[in-house]
């Protein structure tokens, strides 16, 4: 690898966990208790965060701080005053269930653990890996060796 091809990897990097910040900073202006209700602070951090991830090419190189900032980015969605209904927050959450399943374990050529993890803490994921069985929303089913 180049030392620009590597120095435009570490950029993308480093704005999705710069995405990863700014989702907390917001999700932490939100229930603040020092800020009016309301404070447009959340809303600007969720704009950071937002284009955090599109500089970091977020769809074209995922990486975990990434898939992360977005399932809070739905959370947050969730939580403010216009997303009450889900509106905005279930398809967020798709497309981190659907990126975390094709990078997960499960898929026989990514050994990296750390995006079950991500599964796991997502409100109504019904993604549930284990050593048995990697079942899913949908209903798609897959037994492992072991339980064959």
């Amino acid at each position: 690898m180049s030392d620009t091809a590597a120095s435009a990897r570490l950029r993308q990097i480093g704005y999705q966990r710069l995405a990863l910040l700014f989702i907390v900073y917001a999700l932490g202006a939100l229930h603040s208790l020092e800020l009016p209700p309301n404070d447009p602070s959340g809303e600007e951090y969720l704009g950071l965060a937002k284009r955090c991830l599109a500089e970091g090419d977020f769809l074209g190189h995922c990486t975990i701080a990434g898939v992360q900032a977005l399932n809070i980015m739905g959370h947050y969605c969730l939580e403010t005053e216009n997303g009450r209904d889900g509106e905005s927050a279930w398809p967020i959450w798709g497309l981190v269930m659907r990126i975390i399943q094709a990078v997960s374990p499960a898929n026989p050529t990514t050994t990296d653990s750390r995006w079950a993890s991500i599964a796991m803490g997502s409100a109504g994921a019904c993604l549930i890996l284990s050593s048995r069985s990697a079942d899913t929303c949908s209903g798609n089913v897959t037994p492992s060796k072991s339980s064959k």
